[in-house]
């Protein structure tokens, strides 16, 4: 039995492909499936939406069929797919609630006041951290305060949760880019 389990081992490993004979991934494959949209824009030659950083000139790009989440000038916040680009304007498929179906809506790039770098999750990422216990283990290796007997921890324990989530949260809560002369989004093509 033991001398079969050895030839079915043996005839897999030399029926395996040396990693040196490999070829590798090329850069379109790659591209392929990792933004497959970047990828269709680039082969299509099509427009895309870039905020950029003027002095710096570092672009983020926005493709067709990317979310894109926005607020105009009026203080709606918008996050869709991004459906149609023109020179100008730009289309998103949103759903709206009231009349139950899909419908695009089109804005121009005047429009927008602010663009966000993630999506919208609701609520708060809550948890408890390991951090929070600092301040009983300070008191416990410095002072020699045991942490059953350590009522004056609690204090320092609160401040280092509450850091932590903001920490943890802090996505959410500095998620905006604000246009102005050094931020502004513009409609480019491959």
């Amino acid at each position: 039995m033991k001398y079969l389990f050895f030839f079915f081992l043996i005839s897999f490993w030399c029926q395996a492909q040396d990693s040196h004979l490999r070829e590798a991934d090329s850069v379109e494959e790659l591209l392929r499936k990792k933004n497959p949209n970047q990828f269709r824009a680039m082969e299509n030659k099509e427009k895309y939406l870039a905020l950029e950083k003027v002095k710096t000139g570092k672009r983020r790009r926005i493709f067709l069929g990317d979310t894109f989440r926005f607020k105009t000038d009026q203080g709606l916040v918008f996050q869709d797919e991004l459906t149609r680009l023109t020179d100008s304007t730009f289309a998103i498929t949103y759903f709206d609630q009231t009349s139950n179906r899909y419908e695009i809506r089109n804005f121009s790039l005047s429009d927008v006041e602010k663009v966000y770098k993630r999506n919208k999750y609701q609520g708060l990422k809550w948890g408890l951290s390991v951090a929070t216990l600092a301040p009983l283990i300070y008191d416990w290796i410095y002072f020699k305060v045991k942490p059953w007997q350590n009522s004056q921890a609690i204090v320092p324990m609160i401040l280092v949760q509450s850091g932590a989530l903001l920490l943890g949260n802090s996505k959410k809560f500095f998620n905006g880019v604000g246009l102005n002369e050094n931020k502004i989004l513009r409609v480019m093509q491959y």
